[in-house]
C-alpha cells in the first residue's frame, strides 16, 4: 500500500501479514473468506462476505483424500506450489472464491496470509479438501517484488 490503512477510521479492515518462507500450518484451523457460491453447480454468489474456519490438512493426507475423487489414484499434489484445507461437510471455499484468503491466526488480532484459493472438486464435501496456493513457498518472491 502507498500508506498504511487508516484502522480507526476503517475498523473492519484487519491487515494480514505474509508468512516466512516455508512456514508451515498444518494442523491449525484457518479462515477463508470470499463472495463464491454457497455450493457446487446450482448455489448462488454472495452479496455479503462470508467466512469459514477450516483445518489446514497435512499433504501427504490431501494427496490421499484426492485421489479417492474422480483425480484418481495417480493424482499427484505438487507440495510445493499447493497447500490443502477444508475436508469438513458444509464448510470449504466454492465456485468464485478463487484467489480469496485462506488466513490463520498469530496473535491476538494478528493474521498470516497461509494460502489463496485456488482449486477444489466439488464443495464442501467430507474428506475432500481443497488446494491452496502455498503462499508460504513464495514469500521470499513477494517481499523481493513488492515496493
Amino acid at each position: 500500500l502507498a500508506e498504511p490503512v487508516n484502522r480507526q477510521r476503517y475498523p473492519h479492515i484487519t491487515p494480514a501479514c505474509l508468512p516466512a518462507q516455508g512456514q508451515k500450518f498444518e494442523g491449525q484451523r484457518c479462515y477463508i473468506s470470499g463472495w463464491g457460491k454457497d455450493a457446487f453447480g446450482p448455489g448462488f454468489y454472495q452479496r455479503l462476505l462470508q467466512e469459514v474456519d477450516v483445518p489446514v490438512i497435512d499433504s501427504f493426507k490431501c494427496e490421499q483424500q484426492l485421489q479417492r475423487t474422480r483425480l484418481g489414484p495417480s493424482f499427484k499434489l505438487d507440495r510445493r506450489s499447493f497447500m490443502c484445507a477444508g475436508g469438513e461437510k458444509d464448510k470449504d471455499s466454492c465456485e468464485g472464491d478463487g484467489g480469496s484468503p485462506l488466513v490463520c491466526p498469530n496473535g491476538p488480532n494478528s493474521w498470516t496470509v497461509a494460502g489463496l484459493v485456488a482449486w477444489g472438486v466439488g464443495c464442501a464435501e467430507e474428506n475432500v479438501p481443497a488446494a491452496y496456493v502455498n503462499v508460504a513457498n513464495y514469500a521470499n518472491f513477494i517481499r523481493q517484488h513488492v515496493h
